[in-house]
């Protein structure tokens, strides 16, 4: 399994959006997103360029969303 971020889809409120996937593939972390926003009634609408791929041999830890406009 792969780990990806995606920042920018649509949500629920015009402020920043961020989600971590756990994938097999950026295609399918990208179907999978999709799919789990329709399911909260948003757009779902991701693309393939969104998806970034995390890239680490070391522990890390990357704030997504620290609640600051």
């Amino acid at each position: 399994m792969k780990v990806f971020t995606c920042t920018g889809f649509d949500g629920h409120y015009p402020v920043g959006t961020a989600a971590v996937i756990v994938d097999e593939s950026a295609e399918a972390a990208l179907q999978q997103l999709n799919d789990s926003l329709v399911a909260k009634g948003l757009v779902g609408d991701a693309t393939i360029d969104m998806i970034v791929p995390v890239k680490t041999r070391t522990r890390a830890c990357t704030i997504l969303l620290d609640g600051n406009y």
